[in-house]
């Protein structure tokens, strides 16, 4: 009898934590994935090497380049930052949350988001000449988006034809 009673318990605690991290699992983010309209690469990584190129000031993020085949992004938020905005709004403090969204405004304004789970980082675009663009560097939670950082808009004429 102690034995049955013993795999009753052991078979039901079991069945509360599936349960639990079952319901617990954030099943309602609503990133995009990557879209087959520009195409980007990231490298969160380069931007811990100090001051160099690639370096922006805290709090701050960056968007430049030459053409639209090669734009880069570049971003350092300060924890401090990150930690005060996330209380301001009720979440939890999670660097998996945190999203680079890409807007492109011609007709309409669309966005897309690419997760980058770090506060400091570099992003390369090939973008479509034409359009406007700008980034977002911001927090993803269920279905809202809090913005942090704002770059500048940028937009590339269409290539002249010869």
């Amino acid at each position: 009898m102690v034995p049955l009673i013993f795999i009753i318990i052991v078979v039901t605690a079991l069945s509360l934590l599936i349960y639990w991290v079952v319901a617990s699992n954030n099943t309602t983010e609503h990133i995009k994935p990557k879209t087959d309209r520009f195409h980007y690469e990231l490298a969160p990584e380069l931007s811990t090497y100090g001051e160099s190129e690639l370096y922006v000031p805290q709090n701050t993020i960056k968007f430049s380049g030459n053409d639209a085949k090669n734009m880069l992004a570049y971003w350092n938020l300060s924890q401090t930052k990150f930690e005060q905005e996330s209380r301001h709004n009720k979440i939890m403090p999670d660097t998996e949350r945190i999203v680079l969204r890409l807007y492109e405004v011609n007709e309409w304004r669309t966005y897309y988001d690419i997760k980058v789970k770090s506060l400091s980082g570099r992003c390369r675009f090939e973008l479509r000449p034409g359009n406007y663009y700008y980034l977002e560097l911001g927090i993803s939670s269920r279905d809202k988006f809090i913005s942090l950082l704002t770059s500048n808009p940028i937009k590339f004429p269409h290539p002249a034809t010869s």
